[in-house]
């Protein structure tokens, strides 16, 4: 998510444009939101953040076969 539609856009185009969709957030992401999204859950392979995200983000990330790596 983001507060930005331009930023957004890019975002969008640079996924079309890749094989592999990696979302790199610190865990103070996990409580926010933002009035644009960027993308699905279903459009994430990897999310790499510094601690795990909360349960029912959790859960989220897993029905969606979203690989958490939590570096650290």
């Amino acid at each position: 998510m983001d507060y930005h539609l331009e930023e957004v856009e890019l975002a969008r185009a640079m996924m079309r444009q890749s094989s592999k969709v990696l979302v790199v957030a610190d865990g103070t992401k996990f409580h926010s939101q933002a009035p644009v999204s960027v993308c699905g859950f279903e459009d994430v392979g990897t999310l790499i953040t510094d601690r795990d995200p909360p349960g029912p983000l959790a859960r989220r990330f897993e029905q969606h076969d979203v690989r958490v790596i939590t570096a650290g």
